[in-house]
């Protein structure tokens, strides 16, 4: 103990200045819809980005195929007249398995996948292949407007057999003309106990309203609290 006016050395004010924690941000993928491209995809989670604010950095990514321009863009092509729920087999899916790999090693890790449409099918497949130790393993998940992407079924229906511990959500609006809602609803059984569910009544859309970003941001808070580092 040092005595009475005595002036601490540099070594001793570093042995007993306090550690200040500091919260990292989380960092999500970001996976954009059929016919979209990264940047287009931006707008559609700005009300989401500035909810969060910069505890969050969304990291958007280009799927691999390119449909007729570099804006016009598909994470696996369909054989013709075939939907995603529908198709026996994918032509290219493993591009964009691979590229999400890819992104992981260089990029990441990230601490959430956030995928709409095509892109929330191949966020379920992501993070089921995660959960079955077959991927990169996020530590949650957000689907908007997800169907069942149908040469994956048996892989969900894998994960939904043992059960899965990575909490989820997944956005699903009655009135989706576009992806079947019910599916929504199979593929958020599937990652059962650990699924939430956001309705919404805006159709095939990452809802803007603000009852929904508050449930999203709500959700993707309870993440940020458990990275923390020592400055």
């Amino acid at each position: 103990m040092p005595s009475p006016g005595h002036t601490a050395t540099d070594d001793e004010a570093k042995t007993t200045q306090p550690m200040v924690q500091a919260t990292t941000a989380l960092k999500i993928l970001c996976l954009h819809g059929k016919n979209g491209c990264s940047s287009s995809f931006r707008p559609a989670l700005a009300p989401l980005a500035d909810a969060l604010g910069p505890s969050v950095v969304f990291d958007f990514m280009d799927a691999p195929h390119e449909l007729g321009s570099a804006t016009d863009r598909a994470w696996w092509l369909l054989p013709p007249g075939e939907r995603s729920f529908t198709a026996p087999a994918y032509e290219g899916d493993e591009d964009a398995i691979e590229a999400i790999s890819a992104a992981w090693r260089e990029r990441g890790p990230y601490d959430g996948v956030l995928g709409f449409s095509q892109g929330a099918m191949l966020a379920a497949i992501i993070t089921a292949r995660g959960a079955l130790d077959q991927g990169p393993a996020p530590r949650f998940a957000l689907m908007f407007g997800s169907a069942t992407p149908k040469p994956y079924e048996k892989l969900l229906a894998a994960l939904g057999e043992q059960g899965c511990s990575v909490p989820t959500l997944h956005s699903i609006s009655a009135v989706d003309r576009m992806n079947p809602p019910e599916m929504g609803e199979w593929v958020a059984g599937c990652f059962a106990p650990s699924a939430e569910l956001l309705r919404h009544d805006a159709g095939h859309v990452v809802p803007r309203d603000a009852a929904s970003v508050e449930t999203v941001r709500a959700f993707v808070s309870k993440f940020s609290g458990a990275r923390e580092a020592c400055e």
